[in-house]
C-alpha cells in the first residue's frame, strides 16, 4: 500500500484550540514578539486552505463561488462556515466603503495571557490574511485594530489594501481611533 501524498490528503485537518494555544505559548517561550512572524504564517497557510474549503463548502450547497454572492450573503455565509468548522462567530462589516471590519467572538485562537498582558491573535492575523487575499485573488493585509480588553474572546481586525492598513496603523500608533483613520480615508 502507498503512502499518501500531501496533494492526496484533505484540505482541513482538525485541531484542537489548545494546540493554537500550546504552539503559542512554546514560539513566544522561544522567540519573544519574533513569534508573531510564524504564526501569522501558519495562520496564511490555514487561511489558504479555508478558503479553498469554504469555495467547496459553498458549491456543495448549490451556491457558486464566493466571488458571486453579494456583500451581505457573502459575510453571513463566512460566519456560518467559520462558526460550522469550529472557529467562533464572526461579524464581517463591509459597510465603510475602506475596509472590512471582522470582529470575532469566543474564537478558537483566543486565549488570556499571564501577567496582564494584552492577548494577540498573530495566527488569526494571518489567517484572514490568507483566507480573505486568496478568496479576492489579492494580496491584503490584516491589522487587529482593537485586542479584546473588556471583552474575552472577542478581537476586531481591518482588512483592506496595504496602503488602507499602514494609514490605519500609523493613526493607531499616535493613539486614534480605527474608525476615525478610515473616515479620514472616505473623506469624512
Amino acid at each position: 500500500m502507498s503512502q499518501p501524498t500531501p496533494s492526496d490528503r484533505a484540505p482541513l485537518l482538525g485541531v484542537a484550540p489548545a494546540s493554537l494555544h500550546a504552539l503559542h505559548a512554546a514560539l513566544a517561550a522561544q522567540l519573544g514578539a519574533a513569534a508573531a512572524t510564524p504564526l501569522q504564517e501558519a495562520g496564511y497557510a490555514t487561511g489558504t486552505a479555508l478558503a479553498g474549503a469554504m469555495r467547496d463548502w459553498l458549491r456543495a450547497r448549490g451556491e457558486g463561488d464566493p466571488s458571486a454572492l453579494p456583500l451581505g450573503a457573502f459575510g453571513s455565509r463566512a460566519a456560518a462556515f467559520f462558526r460550522e468548522h469550529g472557529w467562533g462567530s464572526v461579524a464581517i462589516d463591509t459597510s465603510n466603503g475602506v475596509a472590512t471590519m471582522v470582529e470575532t467572538r469566543d474564537w478558537a485562537d483566543w486565549q488570556p495571557r499571564e501577567g496582564g498582558e494584552p492577548p494577540t491573535a498573530h495566527f488569526t492575523t494571518g489567517l484572514l490574511a490568507g483566507f480573505f487575499g486568496t478568496l479576492a485573488d489579492a494580496p491584503l493585509a490584516v491589522l487587529e485594530v482593537e485586542p479584546p480588553a473588556t471583552e474575552p474572546g472577542r478581537c476586531r481586525f481591518l482588512v483592506g489594501s496595504e496602503a488602507v492598513v499602514g494609514h490605519v496603523f500609523e493613526r493607531l500608533q499616535e493613539g486614534d481611533d480605527a474608525e476615525v483613520a478610515l473616515a479620514e480615508l472616505r473623506g469624512g
